[in-house]
């Protein structure tokens, strides 16, 4: 029987591996096309929190197993039988975290945007 816990454990940290393993392109989080609804450049892979996660401008956004539940059309349990056939094969990910934006960069972002609101 397979354990779901342990899979969905496994999971973290692999999507672009996985999502790759089942012909699911996702970039390196510039904009490109969607892999669900194949909008030009609506979609963006993010991979937040190792989780897999996405934007689509039209889809919305999620995870790893939301978007593999809509490509292949499954549910989830079907998709984590799938990821469980794969998942040894799959090396974790070396996506680079977001750079952090710095305080003087920051202050100068708000300032623009309190002047903006105030019509100046």
């Amino acid at each position: 029987m397979l354990d779901f816990n342990q899979v969905k454990q496994d999971v973290v940290g692999r999507w672009p591996g996985i999502l790759s393993a089942f012909g699911i392109s996702v970039g390196n989080g510039k904009h490109q096309a969607c892999p669900v609804c194949g909008g030009k450049d609506r979609f963006r892979f993010t991979d937040k929190d190792s989780n897999g996660m996405y934007i689509c401008n039209q889809c919305g956004a999620g995870d790893g197993w939301s978007l593999l539940q809509k490509v292949l059309k499954v549910d989830f349990k079907a998709a984590c039988e799938e990821v469980n056939k794969v998942i040894g094969t799959v090396e974790p990910s070396k996506m680079q975290p977001e750079k952090p934006v710095s305080p003087e960069k920051l202050k100068k972002y708000l300032k623009s945007q309190s002047l903006a609101k105030k019509g100046i």
